[in-house]
């Protein structure tokens, strides 16, 4: 998301803040974070910008998107933008269609080029199973209350993401229908 906040620096919005929580970044260190350690980032996060700046703007990808929506809920915030917001996880229709690209580049002896590959075989290797449960408390924590979020909410979900499911965009949308 580093791209975006450079963007937004650079029309027109000087205070941005932009947390990494803990166990995320450059590199997956997730073992021994929990939900309750990126709540609280979030939080902090949240009140040193609302100290800066009239009104808060909160912009969440993928979990960060299940954390900004927890933010909408106990926050003052002015406008929520969700980038694939994780509220539900794992389409098993596209993760087929990804799983076959990738057959079909082993099969060719390209499995080490596919880029997806990649990605899954690094989130296999660095995410354990106890940060996806933690995940999972956050999706469960927020889950019953979007329908409290009261601020405009601009919802972004791409048609071929193999982690959050396209129908998700709907679900949250649906939250406040």
């Amino acid at each position: 998301v580093e791209p975006f906040a450079t963007y937004l620096k650079q029309n027109g919005y000087a205070e941005t803040m932009m947390p990494t929580f803990s166990g995320h970044g450059d590199t997956l260190i997730m073992k021994g974070y929990k939900a309750k350690h990126w709540l609280m980032e979030a939080e902090l996060a949240y009140r040193q910008l609302a100290k800066k700046v009239d009104e808060v703007v909160v912009v969440g990808f993928s979990m960060g998107g299940l954390i900004a929506m927890y933010l909408a809920i106990r926050y003052p915030v002015k406008k929520l933008v969700l980038l694939s917001a994780a509220a539900k996880y794992v389409s098993p229709s596209q993760l087929v269609r990804d799983l076959k690209g990738v057959a079909a580049d082993a099969i060719h002896g390209a499995v080490s080029e596919n880029k997806l590959f990649q990605h899954y075989l690094y989130k296999l290797r660095h995410v354990p199973f106890t940060a996806t449960v933690e995940f999972m408390k956050v999706v469960k924590l927020v889950d019953p209350y979007m329908e409290k979020i009261t601020c405009p909410v601009f919802i972004v979900q791409g048609k071929q993401d193999g982690i959050v499911p396209s129908q998700t965009a709907q679900y949250v949308f649906s939250s406040w229908s």
